[in-house]
Parts: structure tokens; C-alpha cells; sequence
């Protein structure tokens, strides 16, 4: 028997490999929960997430893989795996619905925009991997010059009529899809493609567009001001537009409501972070801001320093009304940030990295009693740990509220847009930086030690570069 199976596998000439990929919350999870019930026993499916890349191993006659963002490595997939029968399946939705969805792993704020959506590892959540914009870019250039097997497919047409999908992969790839693809929430679903799914249940076909929903709608119109090329891109893929959609349901366009506020800082008295501030509000006067800026005396060494912020930031929030972005002095402001915060309606927001760390040289903190709360605990904590860097302080207070039951605040997370270290490597950027963190610490050797020099030197270039942008 087992000899019997083995000479049906490689008497193939190629092994078969369905790729899943594309926006993410667009219905991937629930494709391939299809693809995987209509052929269990006959298909290496994992029960996970997984790179299309990682299965190069396996020997299995058919195989499919689901990974939204593997879209954006079909050509290198091709390569790697250019022994098999490969078919992409690139899903999309209608770019209203994904920006404006929401999804209880990230209750606070919603999943994904135009330009970044949430990386989402143990207890990291970081809004920096690529959002709606970036993978219709991708999946147009891809219709439009890609030599490889793809077909797309829209998350609409799979809830209208699933078995003329199955229909049509089971035709065009040669793939044992038997069993109805309607039925894929009756079969076992594993528990990590469960929490992919926001629930299981039975596909549903809405009367009309779930984005026309009254906070949903608010959210696509905020989202559609900020980035006009969303609504380009929905009619490109066939979708109607907003206005006609609008005009459709007897819908008003929502009132949006721009915040403004002013920008929170300090500096010590000393010569290094007194030019810092002045390249600093320079920046901030070009654009019109408004700034609250405190000098206070050096404390002794940049740890010291640093702890200062907390209780400063506090004090702002208390003198001022309307909401505040704190910035480290030691930036410069390329472009208004109002408007993009303006989405934001949580007590406090702040960048966290892919692996995990916050970075407080950026704050947003709203004007409510909760952000208040929050601050006045940052600074009790750091004055029980002065030598704690104080970003360090502020992540623990986070990450303990969000392991609790009930929450005492809503924390939001921001792009690196507004705090963009000038010479850090991210994994994806969409959309201009707002604001570039300089690092003047960088001019302390003691931080640095055996990397001081080149630290230094990374940061004379960037302000050179600044200095004489020509």
C-alpha cells in the first residue's frame, strides 16, 4: 500500500501547488478553508498560515499554501519553486470594505488603511506591514505585465457563487476539488485559521456593501480623503464608485471633523539639544504648527534626561486642551501631521516595531480623562525606576493593560511615518514621512560604545543632507 502511494506521487510529472495570496481580509482564509474541505485527503493544505516557499520539501501530489503576502514574492516563489505546477490565486474585495473592517485580534482600531495594515506576533502588534494601497499596486502591476498562472479572484463573487469557483479551479488547475465549497464551515476548522476567520460561519450575501455601514462609511470617506487613490482603485477593479454607491442608498457623505492641536517638546539647556530645537522649530513654523516647547536643565547623563518626559508631557496635558503630539525635539516635521492623526480617537497612540519594541519619540495623546490616568501612572512608574529608559516604562503599563479583561484605556498604534529613525531599515513604508527622528544621541559615545563613530557619521551625512538639500 504505502509502495503503491509512493509510485503515485512521483510518477507525476509535476507536483501541483494552488498559492493563495492577496489583500489581506478579503476572504484568503475562507478560500482556502474551501479548498482544504473540498479536498482533504487529497491535498497537503497546513493547518496555518504558511510561505509558499517553506513547502519546497514536500512531496505531496497537490499542495496549497495561504499567505495574503506572499502577492508580493510571486516571481521569487516562481523561481523556487519552478519544479511544479504552480497557479496563484490572488483574492481582492472591494478596497471600502477592507479599509474601514475591523477584527477582534486589534479591538482598539481598525485592522488595516491605505497604507499599512497590523503584524501581528504573540504579543507584538505593529502597524507596519503593507495595507490596501500597496497590494492593489501590486495586484495591478500583476493583471497588467505578469507571465505566471494567476487567476483573480474577488472575495464577492466567492460568496455569490461558490461552486462556479470550484467549478472553474477545479478545471483550470486539475485540482480533486469534490466536495461543495458552501460547506466549508460544517468541516473542522483549525484553530489559527478560525481566529484568521473572525468567526465561522456560513458565507452571506449582504443587500448592500457593508463599508455603507453608518461608522464604516465615516471611516471610508476619512480614509478615501487621505488617500484618493483607493476610490481609483476600487472602479479600476470593477467596483462602483463612492458617489454613486452613495447616490444608490440615499446616503449622505459624513461629516469628518479635522483635529487640530499642538505639538508638545523639550530640550535641555545645553548647546547640543539648544541647535537640535532650533532645527526643530524651524520645520514646525514652515508648516504653521503650533508648539509648546519647555527647556529645562540637564539632569546629568541621557537616561536621566530622558525620565524627564514623562512628567512634562503630563504637565502639557493638563495646561492644555484639544489633543497633543509629542515629538523629541532632536526631529525635523516634513509635513503636517494633524490630518493624518485625525483618524486616530483613542487616549494615546504611539509606533511599535516589528520586533516588539515601542518608541515614544512620537505620542499622540488625546484630551480624555483616560490619557490623563495613563500619564499620571507613566510618571509614578518611572519615578520607581528612574534608570529606566522611559519608552521601556510606558511599553509595560501597555502591554499589561492589554492582557486585562477590561481596559482602563485604548491604546492605538502609529505608522513610522511619524516617527521615522533616518538610517532604520523597515519592512514596508507607504506614504510620506511626516516626521524624522534624528538621533542626536547618537553623539554620545558612552550610549554607543564600539559603534559610536559610525553612528556619528550616519547622522552628519543625514543633516548634511538636510542642510543642503540640493
Amino acid at each position: 500500500m504505502i509502495l503503491k502511494k509512493l509510485k503515485s506521487i512521483y510518477s507525476r510529472e509535476k507536483q501541483r501547488h494552488l498559492i493563495l495570496c492577496g489583500c489581506p481580509r478579503s476572504g484568503t482564509t475562507m478560500l482556502y478553508q474551501m479548498i482544504r474541505s473540498s479536498s482533504l485527503e487529497q491535498v497537503f493544505a497546513p493547518a496555518s498560515e504558511m510561505r509558499a516557499g517553506k513547502t519546497k520539501k514536500c512531496s505531496a501530489p497537490f499542495i496549497a499554501t495561504k499567505r495574503p503576502l506572499d502577492l508580493f514574492n510571486v516571481d521569487t516563489i516562481a523561481q523556487d519553486l519552478h519544479k511544479r505546477d504552480l497557479w496563484f490565486l490572488a483574492n481582492f474585495r472591494d478596497p471600502r470594505d477592507l479599509i474601514s473592517s475591523k477584527h477582534k485580534s486589534v479591538p482598539t482600531q481598525h485592522f488595516q488603511g491605505a497604507d499599512y495594515q497590523f503584524f501581528i506576533s504573540g504579543r507584538t502588534k505593529a502597524f507596519c506591514y503593507p495595507g490596501v494601497a500597496p497590494c492593489f499596486e501590486e495586484l495591478t502591476a500583476l493583471r497588467e505585465t505578469s507571465d505566471k498562472r494567476i487567476l483573480f479572484t474577488s472575495y464577492e463573487q466567492t460568496v455569490r457563487d461558490p461552486e462556479q469557483l470550484r467549478s472553474i479551479l477545479k478545471f483550470a488547475t486539475g485540482f480533486p476539488l469534490e466536495r461543495p465549497f458552501a460547506d466549508f464551515h460544517s468541516a473542522s476548522v483549525p484553530k489559527k485559521l478560525s481566529v484568521a476567520l473572525n468567526g465561522i460561519r456560513p458565507v452571506e450575501v449582504l443587500a448592500k456593501p457593508a463599508w455603507t455601514q453608518p461608522e464604516r462609511l465615516k471611516r471610508a470617506y476619512q480614509q478615501i480623503q487621505l488617500f484618493p487613490e483607493i476610490e481609483a482603485y476600487a472602479q479600476n477593479w470593477g467596483y462602483p464608485s463612492f458617489d454613486s454607491v452613495l447616490d444608490q442608498y440615499n446616503l449622505k457623505v459624513p461629516q469628518l471633523e479635522e483635529q487640530r492641536g499642538t505639538i508638545v517638546a523639550f530640550h535641555t539647556d545645553d548647546p547640543l539639544y539648544r541647535k537640535e530645537a532650533e532645527r526643530f522649530v524651524r520645520s514646525a513654523a514652515k508648516l504653521g504648527l503650533k508648539i509648546d516647547l519647555k527647556v529645562v536643565p540637564p539632569k546629568g547623563d541621557w537616561v536621566a534626561n530622558c525620565a524627564m518626559k514623562p512628567q512634562i508631557i503630563a504637565d502639557a496635558r493638563q495646561r492644555l486642551s484639544g489633543p497633543l503630539l509629542y515629538i523629541d525635539v532632536d526631529a525635523v516635521i516634513h509635513a503636517d501631521p494633524w490630518p493624518y492623526l485625525s483618524q486616530y480617537d483613542g487616549d494615546m497612540a504611539a509606533n511599535i516595531l516589528p520586533d516588539g519594541e515601542l518608541n515614544s519619540a512620537s505620542l499622540y495623546i488625546s484630551d480624555t480623562q483616560a490619557a490623563r490616568a495613563l500619564l499620571n501612572t507613566w510618571v509614578e512608574r518611572q519615578k520607581e525606576n528612574p534608570r529606566e529608559w522611559d519608552q521601556k516604562t510606558l511599553q509595560q503599563i501597555i502591554e499589561n493593560e492589554e492582557q486585562m479583561t477590561q481596559t482602563t484605556f485604548r491604546f492605538q498604534r502609529l505608522p513610522h511615518n511619524m516617527c521615522h529613525i533616518f538610517d532604520k531599515d523597515y519592512p514596508h513604508t507607504y506614504g510620506p514621512i511626516l516626521i524624522e527622528q534624528l538621533q542626536a544621541s547618537r553623539a554620545n559615545p558612552s550610549k554607543w560604545g564600539g559603534k559610536a563613530e559610525q553612528k556619528s557619521r550616519s547622522r552628519q551625512k543625514r543633516l548634511a543632507q538636510l542642510e543642503h538639500p540640493d
